[in-house]
């Protein structure tokens, strides 16, 4: 490792230490955070298990009038279904 990067790896491991100390300090404050972000992840992975379930399938073969055995390229739509899922979790959309 050169200097830079010893350096660098000694204010990292600062700051986590500082971050470590803080919690240890207020911890009712941490602990409302993150079971708040808990939650948002708990309820995306909802959002998710759902997306990747024959439901949307079922959905779109019965809006297209087809039979779901029948429907091709669910796999699709279950995927895009996931992803919009990500991207609102990403977005913030869980709050």
């Amino acid at each position: 490792m050169t200097d830079d990067q010893m350096q660098a790896l000694a204010r990292l491991r600062s700051m986590i230490e500082t971050k470590r100390v803080q919690m240890l300090a207020n911890p009712e404050r941490y602990f409302d955070l993150y079971s708040a972000k808990i939650g948002e992840c708990i309820a995306c992975f909802d959002e998710l298990e759902r997306a990747l379930s024959p439901e949307p399938i079922f959905n779109a073969a019965h809006e297209m009038g087809v039979e779901p055995s029948r429907f091709v390229g669910g796999e699709i739509i279950q995927v895009k279904e996931a992803k919009r899922v990500l991207q609102k979790f990403r977005d913030g959309g869980f709050k």
